[in-house]
């Protein structure tokens, strides 16, 4: 199979002043804050036009991916999933390379986790990079899914890169779940695991905050060794997810 590797980029901004509280290592039921219960009547996706503009009224989980310029110096962040079922087998990723669908989207086989596209620079200002969980469209032997971010390349490590973040929403309202600042706790490392949304047996999701950095130097690295159970973690501290974030400008409308 060819992996297209051609990187494209747009830009987009959001932003949540509310939040719920939660702790590295905490998990909490998505169902519990009413992420799941209003999935039936999803939004026409629309093609993202030249000016970096999403639909109104998506619903499901907003991960939004941060940062800024250091010192004239660009980074480029990528924000992916990886999504795996029962036995830990893969099922899809869902990066910068994977396939557009009709509307512009960057999008899994089942059409369940979309991506708004690569930022390559970090300029400008709120979330850099986009992708959305929506769960009535997921294949329903999905069970796990890792969201994670690499730095691409191994350019610069995280360490070198200024304001960097991603934070994930509850994507009917912009209430924030958990927000990771990834530019001074994890060191010089290239990739980190925000944290993990795993099905119960019951079918309700729960959100699993984890923010471990690893040793891994590529989004497929990470992959491999999440997939064969090898621990490839870093002796970096990971950053504390916080339940409160600072309003940052906010150019469009999102929910």
């Amino acid at each position: 199979m060819t992996v297209n590797l051609e990187k494209r980029g747009v830009s987009l901004v959001k932003d949540a002043t509310r939040g719920v509280t939660l702790q590295k290592n905490q998990a909490i039921d998505l169902t519990e804050l009413g992420v799941l219960g209003a999935m039936g009547a999803m939004a026409t996706l629309n093609a993202i036009n030249s000016r970096g503009t999403i639909p109104n009224g998506i619903n499901g989980i907003h991960v939004g991916l941060g940062w800024d310029v250091h010192r004239g110096v660009q980074a480029d962040l990528d924000a992916f999933i990886i999504a795996l079922d029962k036995d830990d087998k893969k099922i899809d990723r869902l990066y910068y390379g994977s396939s557009k669908n009709s509307k512009g989207f960057l999008t899994s086989k089942d059409g369940g986790l979309l991506h708004t596209g690569d930022n390559l620079t970090g300029e400008g200002d709120g979330d850099d990079e986009v992708m959305y969980i929506l769960f009535d469209k997921l294949n329903h032997h999905i069970e796990r899914i890792v969201v994670g971010v690499n730095i691409y390349s191994a350019r610069l490590p995280f360490s070198k890169v200024e304001n960097a973040f991603c934070r994930i929403l509850d994507g009917r309202n912009g209430d924030l779940i958990a927000r990771y600042d990834l530019s001074n706790n994890l060191g010089d490392t290239y990739t980190v695991n925000i944290g993990e949304f795993i099905k119960q047996p019951n079918g309700n999701w729960v959100f699993a905050a984890i923010g471990e950095p690893t040793k891994d130097k590529s989004i497929g690295e990470f992959e491999k060794n999440l997939i064969n159970g090898v621990s490839n973690l870093s002796h970096t501290s990971a950053p504390a997810p916080q339940g409160q974030v600072k309003p940052r400008k906010k150019i469009f409308g999102l929910f």
